[in-house]
């Protein structure tokens, strides 16, 4: 008789280890899928914001040339002193890419690792409490 209670609470005591286990793996399941949908929601966000800061930017840079070219009664040299500007903001902003890669590399970092925030009905309550 002894050897079944000891059994049963051995069975009992693996099936919740068993059952913790398997919570622990749903629960990393669930914290990658929001990780993921977190950063490739903000991705989608960033590339749709550079789409549209780049159409600005062609749109700017081609009436920069026609005004130029109206000004030196030649478009090719509008052109070309825009290409130049354009030039030399690229260099600038390459020796300057550790500014703007540092905080990226932050910000996807607590995106991806942060701790999902508290809502109340994360919480259960006993009706006893």
């Amino acid at each position: 008789m002894r050897y079944n209670i000891f059994s049963t609470v051995a069975d009992k005591a693996s099936q919740d280890v068993r059952n913790f286990v398997e919570m622990k793996i749903a629960a990393a399941k669930l914290s990658v899928v929001e990780g993921l949908s977190t950063v490739s929601g903000n991705a989608v966000r960033i590339l749709i914001f550079i789409f549209l800061v780049s159409m600005a930017l062609m749109a700017f840079f081609a009436a920069a040339i026609i005004a130029l070219g109206n000004l030196l009664d030649s478009y090719v040299w509008g052109a070309l002193i825009v290409g130049g500007v354009c030039l030399i903001i690229g260099v600038i902003v390459f020796l300057l890419r550790k500014a703007f890669v540092n905080p990226m590399v932050g910000m996807f970092s607590r995106m991806v690792f942060s701790q999902p925030p508290k809502h109340e009905e994360d919480y259960y309550y006993d009706e006893e409490d």
